[in-house]
């Protein structure tokens, strides 16, 4: 009975723990096949910013933060997706730690905007966190 006690509070602290985590990264991972529909325009640039981490903020052009962008780390050889998360209420997003320093692509999409591709190089120098603004598309409210 007491076993059972102990591993139900820790199975439940666990959880917490995880939910807490959640919060703070600023976003929700999401399946690696999630995808919203094509943006009418994708705009990709070609420079590379050297980053630290995989986090960052998801703004709009009036600087206000944009909730529920999909946020996919890919591959620069393959375009393959690694990663993805939804950036949180206040644009926030937080894919963690990569596994290695090198080039990425990062890819911001959400319905009512033009896509957007960056290019990084993760490495223990550079900006702290990626700030993307987010074009509207064309025949989307500008509020």
């Amino acid at each position: 009975m007491i076993n059972r006690m102990f591993v139900t509070l820790c199975a439940m602290a666990l959880l917490f723990m995880q939910i807490a985590c959640l919060g703070r990264q600023g976003g929700q991972h999401v399946s690696l096949t999630f995808v919203y529909p094509d943006a009418p325009e994708i705009v990709e640039y070609q420079d590379v910013r050297p980053v630290k981490s995989l986090s960052g903020i998801v703004l709009n052009p009036q600087d206000d933060a944009v909730g529920d962008a999909l946020v996919a780390v890919l591959s620069v050889a393959t375009k393959v997706r690694l990663d993805a998360v939804l950036s949180g209420k206040d644009g926030k997003f937080n894919l963690g730690p990569q596994n290695s320093t090198g080039a990425y692509l990062v890819r911001f999409s959400k319905p009512g905007f033009n896509t957007v591709v960056i290019r990084i190089k993760l490495s223990r120098v550079g900006a702290q966190d990626i700030s993307v603004t987010l074009p509207y598309s064309a025949g989307s409210p500008v509020i």
